[in-house]
């Protein structure tokens, strides 16, 4: 006889879950109006408003209050009161144009900064000159790239000589404020022509620059000819 088959042993229940505790929902608070927002700086503007006029009665109370040190008794009570000290402000500043505080272009020439520069200055003490701005490089590129095609019409002309004729050649030059080249050196040279590079130093000698209300620049500049370039 076939044996009987072993009766399958019951799978053990799953353990149920915790169950999951859910926050209540956040509720969104309503946003404030634009008409609330406006009410609100208003009311902040007066504060503040408030607060100041406050400080400046309470500052001038204290002045007026504070004793005279090592003054006699007439002149303690001598003293001018709040009232009077308003009044006095406001006369002396009836002089005083509503247009010069309002418009900056009004006010007065010492206030410039070409002006500060004169002020006198106090015992042991100096003034220290406003240093002018140099030569922007840029500007002194722009002139080299002006005159680039005259440049290399010498190189090519030394050129037909020279086959070989190549490589970097580095100037060192001083410009004045008006613009000209006062000196004119050669730093390194690959070049190895001094022809030509006499009269690459003849030709940057005729730059102008243009005249500005800067420094004596010295600077230096390199350029590098290579055939079929130019």
């Amino acid at each position: 006889k076939p044996k009987p088959k072993p009766k399958p042993k019951p799978k053990p229940k799953p353990k149920p879950k915790p169950a999951m505790k859910t926050r209540p929902p956040v509720k969104d608070k309503p946003r404030p109006s634009q008409a609330q927002l406006r009410e609100a700086r208003s009311a902040l503007q007066a504060m503040q408003g408030e607060l100041t006029s406050l400080s400046s009665r309470q500052a001038i109370a204290d002045v007026v209050d504070a004793p005279v040190p090592d003054a006699p008794p007439q002149a303690r009570d001598r003293r001018p009161s709040p009232s009077r000290i308003t009044e006095q402000a406001l006369r002396a500043s009836q002089g005083i144009e509503q247009r010069a505080l309002s418009d900056p272009a009004a006010l007065s020439p010492e206030l410039e900064a070409h002006e500060l520069a004169r002020v006198e200055a106090l015992p042991g003490e100096t003034v220290a000159p406003i240093e002018k701005a140099p030569r922007s490089l840029s500007s002194v590129a722009a002139v080299f790239e002006a005159h680039r095609q005259a440049l290399y019409t010498l190189y090519k002309r030394a050129l037909r000589r020279d086959p070989t004729l190549a490589g970097r050649i580095v100037f060192a030059l001083t410009i004045e404020p008006s613009g000209h080249v006062s000196r004119c050196t050669i730093i390194s040279s690959e070049l190895k022509n001094p022809r030509l590079e006499r009269r690459l130093r003849a030709r940057i000698r005729s730059f102008d620059f243009g005249a500005e209300d800067v420094p004596v620049l010295e600077t230096s500049y390199p350029l590098e000819f290579l055939p079929g370039s130019g």
